[in-house]
């Protein structure tokens, strides 16, 4: 528990995120506890779909639940429907003002694996099919985002695959238009769309979906919402000291989570960081 170290420069502790993510995420705000909800529709369950988190819509007709299970709160037309549609607005502008590191084309999956950046899809409707892999290279913090301008379609049996420390709360799709996810599909990451959203039978999405303006039609699905990511290390303290030729710095961690290593960098200009050290847990 106990670690020290003498180091001839500057170093700084990147506790397992050694990567900088310049993209920012959205903040969701109240929406940030709802798993569906619209701004603006009409919300309508068929059969005995699963929900655990909020649901709901600020306008429009809800029906549905029962038979519809809901492990959270239920909000229609009220104060918090009517601020959770105001920071669902606020997000989806967010993400349009956020500039595109690449542009791809409309068809996804297909075992495609793709890093972190932010991604547009334009030009007409985008389909997902087979397996998209959404990579992290290895940095829990790592944003993936994905704006569609167009309506967005999965094929039947699709799924999205998160590896290599990809979060599900780290992935956020924008949807210029509607989402369906089709018989039997996973969709994974945080929606906010400007249109319906329409998970089919047996339809699972792991994340949140969140309509600005659009109907919300659910049949016998399940949909779980995104449970921020704990921090594997908590610290007690952590101490720095030069000694004239050298400096020492020591640091002792209270709790361990899933936890394989300390990293150590060294910088000159708190931009560019070299490794120095890395370090087994719980020496």
């Amino acid at each position: 528990m106990y670690n020290k170290f003498q180091l001839i420069t500057i170093v700084t502790v990147l506790l397992l995120f050694p990567k900088i993510n310049y993209s920012q995420a959205p903040n969701l705000g109240t929406a940030a506890s709802f798993v569906l909800f619209t701004a603006d529709g009409a919300f309508t369950n068929t059969g005995e779909s699963n929900v655990t988190g909020d649901i709901g819509t600020n306008l429009g007709l809800f029906t549905g639940f029962p038979p519809g299970l809901v492990n959270g709160q239920i909000h229609v037309a009220d104060s918090t429907s009517m601020q959770a549609a105001a920071d669902v607005i606020t997000a989806y502008d967010f993400l349009t003002a956020t500039v595109c590191d690449s542009n791809i084309g409309l068809i996804l999956g297909n075992n495609q694996i793709l890093t972190p950046q932010v991604y547009c899809l334009g030009g007409g409707g985008a389909t997902l099919s087979d397996t998209l892999y959404l990579d992290a290279q290895g940095d829990a913090n790592a944003l993936i985002i994905f704006k569609v301008d167009g309506a967005l379609v999965t094929t039947k049996f699709s799924n999205i695959i998160l590896i290599n420390s990809a979060s599900l709360d780290n992935v956020y799709w924008q949807i210029n238009g509607a989402l369906e996810v089709a018989d039997s599909s996973i969709f994974k990451g945080t929606i906010l769309a400007n249109g319906a959203i329409n998970l089919l039978l047996n339809s699972s999405l792991e994340g949140r979906g969140l309509s600005r303006a659009g109907a919300i039609n659910t049949y016998t699905i399940n949909a779980t919402l995104v449970s921020p990511s704990t921090l594997p290390i908590s610290l007690l303290y952590f101490n720095g000291l030069n000694e004239q030729s050298y400096n020492s710095f020591s640091w002792s961690t209270s709790t361990e989570i899933n936890n394989d290593y300390f990293t150590l960098e060294k910088t000159t200009d708190a931009l560019n960081f070299i490794a120095i050290e890395k370090t087994n847990y719980h020496i």
